[in-house]
């Protein structure tokens, strides 16, 4: 079992950039710079779900702190497989050099699906923990004393919990700066293919985001449509603009 505490200890090693050499062009300083933004902003990114997980997810599974077992579900869970695999990429990372990222990414593509689950119900989550801090005094005095350890950065839990939808965004972004900087052949095949593998789960995401929505949508408005209940029944993938 993979040790969050673990997690961040290697996470919070000392990385040293690719050097930038003095002679460098501008379109390789560019590019290497890139390169070290993503891996900066990965290590940065392996510490919050790591820390998610030890200050929030693990002691709310032992003591709820007012939480109830449907709440912890709805806040945390699918979290794990995140924190393996972002660890595992950046590992692969460090190891590849600024001139294996697109490789390293187009290795690991498939194994980011597992954001799916965890980002496509961020708005539940989000309304989850409203709730949750709304009813219970011993909920709130938990995430606020853990607001104030250092690794937090007196970011709340809400932050923290908007990560992973944020970093699987950010992927292609970041990947499409570095291709528009890459000449090599074969690094580019590989950035353009690791692009389009990320872009299809990020496409993901957000179409199942939109069906639980919808679908939320629908719920919410059946008391007040009751003399259509039949057609929502049959209806209940309506795609509601």
């Amino acid at each position: 079992t993979l040790d969050a505490r673990d997690v961040y200890a290697e996470a919070a090693r000392p990385w040293t950039p690719a050097p930038i050499a003095a002679d460098a062009s501008p379109e390789e300083r560019q590019r290497l710079s890139v390169a070290n933004e993503i891996v900066a902003t990965e290590i940065d990114f392996v510490k919050d779900v790591a820390f998610l997980t030890v200050a929030y997810a693990q002691p709310l599974r032992h003591s709820p702190h007012g939480l109830s077992q449907a709440e912890y579900l709805a806040l945390f869970n699918n979290l794990d497989p995140i924190l393996i695999i972002s660890l595992e990429l950046l590992q692969k990372l460090q190891a590849a050099g600024d001139t294996g990222v697109g490789a390293t990414f187009l290795a690991l593509a498939d194994f980011l699906k597992c954001y799916t689950s965890f980002c496509s119900s961020q708005q539940a989550r989000i309304d989850t923990l409203r709730a949750a801090v709304k009813r219970s005094s011993d909920f709130r005095r938990f995430i606020a004393d853990v607001k104030q350890r250092p690794e937090s950065r007196h970011l709340d839990l809400d932050s923290f919990l908007m990560r992973p939808v944020q970093r699987i965004c950010k992927y292609p972004l970041l990947l499409r700066e570095l291709r528009k900087v890459t000449r090599d052949p074969r690094q580019a095949a590989d950035l353009d293919a690791a692009i389009a593998k990320i872009q299809r789960v990020v496409d993901m995401i957000n179409t199942s985001t939109r069906s639980i929505e919808n679908q939320k949508l629908i719920r919410d408005l059946r008391p007040r449509l009751a003399n259509y209940a039949d057609y929502l029944d049959t209806h209940g993938d309506l795609m509601v603009p």
